[in-house]
């Protein structure tokens, strides 16, 4: 006799280990727990979605190739662009005093912290006031406007493509506070790791960024159904996107 919705019990990854989690695979929900294409929401997801064997990952040929591919797009274009890279960080060291690189703590794959990169867009005297979001916005330099509005700013991530912290492609990295804040507020958060995080992901190119626990759980849903179908074309198809988005924005603007 078939099991009904009410029946299945909720999965209890909370109080299993990082390693005791990543053997659990992810099944293809069934079509009614899926939402909307392209994402799976993981408040519906239910043990009877999971089953232990190969893991959420895929296998290592997989990932090699895509850390190939990563390595290989990275290193041609951190060479092509070094003297665009090299003016920005002379004329940063030019207008203000502080180092180079914005250096910003993130949660990687397999939730391994690692160190982002940016070109430094602000003054490195602290925000004060009561408007600490004004406050910030006045420390940014006018070396530091220029770069944000053109993008340049992060394009010091091309080292972190080469290094392997992260991927072309893949779920948003976030803070070390951020992940644990979200994780105790949404299951399943620590399975977007699975992945390594990426300079755009398809959660970016669906819903944008966003701060509140509503937003990250929206975001997840999109991130999940990366990390169980990502592949060359889900890739190729949200680095398209991204370039259309962009695109339109500095059209509209």
């Amino acid at each position: 006799m078939q099991r009904t919705a009410a029946h299945r019990s909720p999965l209890p990854v909370a109080g299993l280990s990082n390693r005791e989690r990543r053997g659990l695979a992810l099944l293809a929900p069934a079509a009614p727990r899926r939402s909307h294409l392209g994402r799976i929401d993981p408040d519906r997801l239910t043990a009877e979605d999971f089953c232990s064997g190969q893991g959420l990952t895929p296998g290592a040929a997989s990932r090699a190739i895509k850390r190939l591919l990563d390595g290989v797009i990275g290193g041609c274009l951190l060479v092509g662009l070094l003297p665009l890279l090299v003016m920005a960080a002379m004329a940063i060291r030019l207008d203000s005093r502080g180092p180079v690189f914005d250096c910003q703590p993130r949660v990687g794959w397999l939730d391994r912290p690692f160190t982002l990169l940016r070109f430094r867009c602000m003054t490195t005297d602290l925000a004060t006031g009561f408007d600490r979001r004004r406050a910030r916005e006045a420390r940014v330099t006018r070396v530091g406007g220029f770069l944000r509005a053109s993008g340049i700013e992060a394009l010091p991530q091309l080292i972190n493509l080469v290094r392997g912290d992260v991927s072309l492609v893949g779920p948003r990295p976030e803070r070390p506070h951020v992940v644990g804040q979200m994780a105790r507020a949404i299951r399943l958060y620590h399975q977007r790791h699975d992945v390594r995080p990426g300079l755009t992901g398809w959660a970016e190119v669906n819903l944008g960024a966003g701060g509140s626990v509503e937003d990250a759980r929206k975001r997840l849903a999109y991130d999940l159904y990366y990390v169980k179908h990502h592949g060359l074309m889900l890739d190729l198809v949200t680095m398209l996107a991204t370039i259309c988005i962009g695109l339109s924005r500095r059209g509209g603007g």
